[in-house]
């Protein structure tokens, strides 16, 4: 059996048991502090170190596979990224841009190891194939169901 105590204090010629914040112990301290520091400031200005991993851009290497321009992609649905075999895969209204050229496709699978894009349709709920694609490099561009393409060799592969 628990009983439970209600007390009601009046205050009545008695000290507040429930002091307001005038009667709190002062929150910042008006004496200053009497430990020093044993470790100085780093944050001081003029002191700062620079970087020693800084490498030079000139003298920095590149990968043999490095592609020569960015690669832009962006997807409507969803992308997913495969870092061990280094591949990304673009659903629904997927579109890649590299250098001067376009790709639009409802599916696209980038391999960044090949530096190869893999893209093609998707049926619709009818079957119908929609987002066939749509390759584009300067005023040319192809339309077809299945498309391979080497951003290495510049050369593609459409059926």
């Amino acid at each position: 059996m628990v009983t439970l105590f209600l007390v009601f204090c009046t205050g009545a010629g008695k000290a507040d048991p429930f002091p307001g914040p005038s009667s709190w112990y002062p929150l910042f301290q008006t004496e200053p502090d009497t430990i020093r520091a044993l470790i100085p400031d780093t944050l001081i200005l003029g002191t700062h170190v620079p970087d020693s991993l800084a490498v030079d851009p000139a003298l920095a290497k590149t990968s043999e596979n490095a592609l020569d321009a960015k690669v832009d992609y962006q997807s409507a649905d969803s992308i997913m990224f495969d870092v061990v075999n280094k591949k990304v895969f673009m659903f629904n209204n997927a579109v890649i841009n590299y250098d001067d050229i376009n790709l639009q496709a409802a599916y696209i699978e980038i391999n960044f190891e090949k530096n190869e894009v893999y893209a093609t349709g998707m049926p619709d709920s009818t079957g119908k194939m929609i987002g066939v694609p749509v390759f584009k490099q300067g005023d040319q561009t192809f339309k077809s169901q299945v498309m391979r393409y080497n951003f290495r060799s510049k050369k593609g592969f459409i059926s």
